[in-house]
């Protein structure tokens, strides 16, 4: 690999990159340059379009080990920046921003760390304007060229599938459509599918492999407690991972383990297919590093989505989305490009991380407080205006908010005026940042009750707020992503948490804040029932993950044609 170029003037970069946008030495350069600068966000930023194009470049990427300045996390992120996010973008690119869609990227990262799901999902619609018309423009440039202009297309039309489920104004049937057209050419660029060696013998045991690259670091403690579980007798468990520090959880639940970002889609192809994999488990979706390109390939017999991403991929190349009878109901069959794979009670089940003590009751007379600790791209202006309705509803009451960029004073500002502009005084509302992960667990001790946000519901956090004690009120919307809440706390047993429409959900935070008195004396009754529910049955989801996965491959054995598999409760 050549040596990075040693110039370290951001603007004589861009002026490089308006030529030669495709090379990823020039963007992990000015990755470079920021970092030197302190601009982390803006270097986390170029450092993720360089590993687009180029993913073998990621030990250059600025204080990717430590997190440090410039950090690229290891979901293909941006680590959070010491800096402004508002007052962070530099005056020597301000008039590229048309010419190169990364810096319609900044400008998207920007929108989401605000909170403006709207805004980032027009801004990143332009960027893939911008990026068609890049290509068009090195159309008859050598094919590694085109290689990593379609790898950077690719990689912005998986962040606009994201971003789309966070905005709340568009239909169940509009994302589905979206997702699909994202994913149209990665299946029209697929070489035709592989036929496989695999033996259709439904009772021999399986081999599983687990698709951790882009792996959102939310998502491993919804998956490592149980996965440690899983019947190893009968299943091999081969995990193709990223090679970062952060893996390493899932390192004791491999029988192999393979470090695969300097594969290529066809060179990974080869190593899981030469593996022998029967089920190969997607785990990031439209996550930053995503291997969508290898499942539109087909690698393995049988292709699944699971905990990564909720919502259909949009590639009939996978032959199934894995859910519940709540996030994902037979009636939304046609709001998948995958078959749909039930499991009993919910998707997810859940450990906590570390002895988390309950916190003291708050005063009996304190003001109500609802709180969330979801991050700011789920806080949307709609779900603002549903939460300003709620704080209306109930004088006096409080509202505070703890997420990363939360800790920012324009992103407080840009947030309050929000709510002002609801009828909710900005006194009324209170933000925190990133506070760690015992400090978040110590905040539910502020706060009577978690509000869901919507369409975008919570897991882990709505799961950590159960565990300390703290209702939660959720939305049930038209979508998987919208449909996490109700699954949980139906789960847990509170029905009466899950609203159907908006008057609803007011309706039952109204209703708890009501009782906030008698639920501030109850956070340890809450645990148990929380202990008691199928949401911390460790060893029974890992068995229902099993026979799911055995009800798939009796599927392929018999020849396929099945787009759903039922909960066997149903």
């Amino acid at each position: 690999m050549k040596p990075l170029p040693v110039a370290q003037d951001v603007e004589l970069l861009w002026q490089r990159l308006r030529q030669a946008p495709e090379q990823a030495g020039l963007w992990m350069a000015l990755s470079q340059a920021y970092a030197a600068d302190g601009l982390d966000w803006q270097a986390g930023v170029a450092a993720r379009q360089a590993l687009a194009l180029d993913p073998a470049r990621r030990s250059q990427a600025p204080g990717s080990a430590s997190r440090g300045k410039g950090a690229v996390d290891a979901a293909g992120g941006v680590a959070e920046p010491r800096h402004s996010p508002a007052r962070a973008m530099l005056q020597p690119t301000q008039g590229l921003a048309d010419a190169l869609p990364a810096l319609r990227l900044l400008e998207a990262e920007l929108q989401g760390r605000m909170g403006d799901a709207q805004g980032q999902f027009a801004t990143l619609q332009q960027a893939i304007a911008a990026q068609a018309e890049l290509r068009r423009g090195i159309a008859s440039e050598s094919g590694q060229a085109q290689v990593q202009a379609s790898a950077s297309a690719s990689a912005m039309a998986s962040s606009l599938a994201l971003s789309a489920l966070h905005v709340g104004d568009l239909s169940a049937d509009r994302l589905t459509a979206l997702h699909r057209s994202l994913c149209a050419p990665l299946e029209a660029a697929a070489p035709p599918q592989n036929s496989f060696a695999n033996p259709r013998s439904a009772g021999r045991r399986l081999r599983v492999g687990w698709m951790a690259v882009g792996l959102p670091p939310a998502i491993q403690p919804l998956l490592l407690p149980w996965l440690k579980r899983i019947d190893r007798s009968k299943f091999e468990l081969i995990v193709y991972h990223s090679g970062l520090a952060q893996d390493q959880g899932l390192q004791a639940c491999a029988d192999r383990w393979w470090a695969v970002n300097a594969l290529d889609d066809a060179g990974l192809q080869r190593l899981i297919v030469a593996d022998g994999v029967d089920l190969l488990v997607d785990l990031a979706g439209h996550h930053p590093g995503n291997r969508l390109g290898l499942f539109a390939r087909r690698a393995a017999p049988v292709q699944l989505s699971f905990l990564g991403y909720p919502h259909s991929t949009g590639l009939a190349s996978i032959d199934w989305w894995v859910g519940d009878q709540v996030v994902s109901p037979a009636e939304h069959a046609p709001l998948f490009c995958e078959g749909i794979a039930q499991l009993p009670g919910s998707l997810l089940a859940w450990w906590p991380d570390g002895d988390q003590a309950l916190p003291a009751p708050r005063h009996a007379k304190a003001a109500v407080v609802f709180g969330s600790f979801s991050e700011a791209i789920q806080l949307s202006p709609h779900c603002v205006a549903l939460w300003a309705r709620v704080l209306r509803a109930v004088p006096g009451s409080q509202l505070l908010l703890s997420a990363a960029s939360l800790g920012d004073e324009t992103v407080q500002s840009w947030f309050k005026a929000r709510f002002e502009a609801q009828g909710v005084a900005a006194e009324r509302v209170t933000m925190y940042g990133d506070r760690g992960s015992a400090g978040v667990a110590q905040a539910h001790g502020e706060v009577d009750i978690v509000l869901d946000p919507t369409p975008f519901n919570g897991s882990a956090s709505t799961l950590q707020a159960l565990w300390m004690g703290v209702p939660v009120v959720t939305l049930t919307g038209g979508y998987a992503a919208s449909r996490l809440g109700a699954s949980l706390l139906r789960t847990l047993g509170q029905p009466g948490w899950v609203a159907e429409d908006e008057d609803a959900y007011v309706a039952t935070a109204l209703r708890l804040a009501r009782d906030a008195a008698t639920w501030r004396q109850c956070r340890a009754r809450l645990r148990e029932q929380f202990l008691g529910s199928a949401l911390c049955d460790l060893d029974g989801h890992a068995r229902q993950v099993e026979a799911l996965f055995r009800r798939m491959w009796a599927q392929h054995c018999a020849g396929g044609g099945a787009r759903l598999l039922r909960s066997e409760t149903a």
